[in-house]
């Protein structure tokens, strides 16, 4: 055991000047290096009980401090504002849904024409055909032979029908007519809510004189919905749904022959032709609409083929007679002045 005058003379375990660093840390809990103030004895960043603030709530309150001047600088979100369309940039966007409305109005023909008579009615057809067989094979009017040939008869077209059926299974013709179909009827009916615009923006030329090709119409609300009414992001994104809904494209015969003819178009219009038009129609005739003729008198060879919609006519050949047609009208038309000749030998 140690003795009581060893004990005194124990060597402490911390030393006498980390004790003193340690408690003047404890103390004051953080040395900034500020001499302490002459009044108090305490550091100038002491709170007034005496207690100067820790580290903690030092990083603490930098940190609310940054937090709310952030959040005070950051700048309040405004609401999305479409691009508002004038009455020519309703006509663009009508000959492009237009375009698309007639190319699936004639693959919807296309394929519903051949679901039906390929496939619907060969069924029908032969199962009838196999119905009325197999009961003559159970009455007692034939004899075993013929029962025996009936039954084979039967026999064969049930195996038909089956083949049919899987065919009609691979092809798709029903649900493809049906996909085709109902975005014709969505791009018809924005087609309306177009027609319901650019009327009311003739309203609105009409009431404020403003110029119908150049400025839009003026925005009336500030709720998103109304903003983008009337704007050409409203219309994308009902056509986009509409079209992307859609996962069975169009024939060749009938995609080509329209791509055909837009790429027609730009060396059709030469600057005789511009000449012709401005000298034969109104300055208010927009170049939209002769090229939605066109679009029109395509639609229209297509659906006058003759073995149309079992079969497509060639793309090239109709979209060249197309606008031969198109420049045959316009021939015709050009002679406007022959009625006013007319009335004056009257």
């Amino acid at each position: 055991m140690i003795k009581e005058s060893e004990a005194d003379e124990a060597v402490p375990l911390i030393a006498s000047d980390a004790i003193e660093s340690y408690s003047s840390v404890e103390g004051n809990e953080l040395d900034t290096g500020n001499p302490p103030d002459s009044d108090t004895g305490n550091p100038p960043d002491a709170t007034a009980d005496g207690n100067s603030p820790t580290p903690r709530e030092i990083t603490k309150s930098a940190s609310d401090t940054m937090a709310g001047s952030l959040s005070d600088d950051k700048p309040k979100r405004r609401k999305r504002r479409g691009v508002k369309m004038t009455p020519l940039g309703v006509l663009s966007v009508k000959l492009s849904i237009e375009r698309n409305m007639l190319m699936h109005d004639l693959a919807a023909q296309y394929f519903k024409f051949r679901h039906f008579w390929i496939f619907e009615v060969t069924q029908g057809f032969f199962t009838m055909a196999a119905s009325i067989l197999a009961f003559l094979a159970t009455t007692d009017l034939l004899d075993e032979r013929m029962k025996t040939i009936l039954t084979t008869i039967v026999g064969a077209t049930t195996i038909v029908v089956g083949f049919l059926q899987a065919l009609n299974g691979l092809c798709m013709y029903g649900t493809r007519s049906v996909q085709h179909q109902a975005v014709a009827m969505d791009l018809r009916e924005i087609m309306n809510q177009l027609l319901l615009l650019s009327n009311k923006m003739e309203d609105e030329y009409v009431t404020n004189g403003k110029a119908a090709n150049e400025k839009p119409m003026e925005d009336d609300g500030d709720d998103d919905d109304d903003v983008r009414l009337g704007t050409f992001e409203s219309v994308q994104d009902k056509c986009e749904q509409s079209l992307f809904g859609c996962k069975s494209s169009i024939p060749m015969q009938i995609s080509e022959a329209f791509e055909d003819l837009a790429t027609m178009i730009p060396i059709f219009a030469t600057n005789g032709y511009h000449e012709f038009v401005r000298e034969t129609y109104p300055p208010g005739n927009p170049y939209q609409v002769h090229i939605l003729r066109l679009y029109h008198i395509l639609a229209t060879q297509i659906m006058d083929h003759p073995f149309y919609p079992l079969y497509l006519p060639k793309a090239k050949k109709t979209a060249e007679k197309s606008l031969q047609l198109y420049r045959d009208e316009l021939k015709k038309f050009r002679f406007h002045n022959d009625f006013d000749e007319d009335k004056n030998s009257v």
